[in-house]
C-alpha cells in the first residue's frame, strides 16, 4: 500500500498595489487597489474622504493576470462628483461618487447607439457632467468626437476633433 501525497502550500507571494487620484478640491482620493494572488487580480475601487477617512465603495471586481484596470490622472469631474476608469478592450465606466446614480458603461452605450464607429478612447472631462469621447471610422481613420453625458447616458455630437 502506497502512502498517500499530500498537497503542498503554495508560497506564491500576494503583491497589492494601491492607485490614488486626489478629487480637484483635494477633499477625497479615488482609490483603486490591486491584490494580486493565486494567478488572479482581485480590484476594489472607492472613493476616500481624507478628513475622516470614510469609504464610499464602488467597485470590486476579479481578474486574470493581464487584465489591467487603471485611474487616467483626470479622473474626477471638475465639480468632484464623477469618476472614470479605464478597462482594457476599450472599456469605460463612469460613477457618480454621490451614489445617486448607478456606475455606467460608456463603451457599452456607445455600441448600442453607433454602429458604423469604434470608440478610441474617452479622454477626459469637458464640463462637470460631460465626458469627451473620441471615435474612429471602421476603416480605422479618424472620426468624430463626442460628449457623453453622464447624468442622461447620452451622446451629444461634436463639430471640433479633441485630440
Amino acid at each position: 500500500f502506497a502512502p498517500t501525497p499530500t498537497p503542498t502550500p503554495s508560497n506564491l507571494p500576494v503583491i497589492t498595489q494601491t492607485t490614488s487620484v486626489d478629487s480637484p478640491d483635494s477633499l477625497e482620493s479615488v482609490v483603486l487597489e490591486k491584490t494580486t494572488k493565486e494567478g488572479e487580480n482581485n480590484y476594489s475601487l472607492y472613493v476616500l474622504n481624507k478628513e475622516d477617512n470614510f469609504k464610499i465603495f464602488l467597485f470590486s471586481k476579479k481578474t486574470e493576470l493581464n487584465f489591467d484596470i487603471s485611474i487616467p490622472f483626470n479622473t474626477w469631474s471638475p465639480d468632484n462628483r464623477f469618476v472614470f476608469i479605464k478597462e482594457p478592450r476599450k472599456t469605460f465606466l463612469v460613477w457618480d461618487t454621490e451614489g445617486e446614480e448607478q456606475s455606467s458603461n460608456v463603451s457599452e452605450l456607445f455600441k448600442a447607439k453607433y454602429e458604423d464607429l469604434i470608440l478610441a478612447d474617452v479622454t477626459g472631462w469637458a464640463a462637470p457632467d460631460l465626458l469627451i469621447v473620441n471615435t474612429k471610422t471602421e476603416a480605422g481613420d479618424i472620426g468624430p468626437s463626442l460628449w457623453f453625458d453622464v447624468k442622461s447616458k447620452s451622446f451629444i455630437a461634436l463639430s471640433t476633433r479633441f485630440n
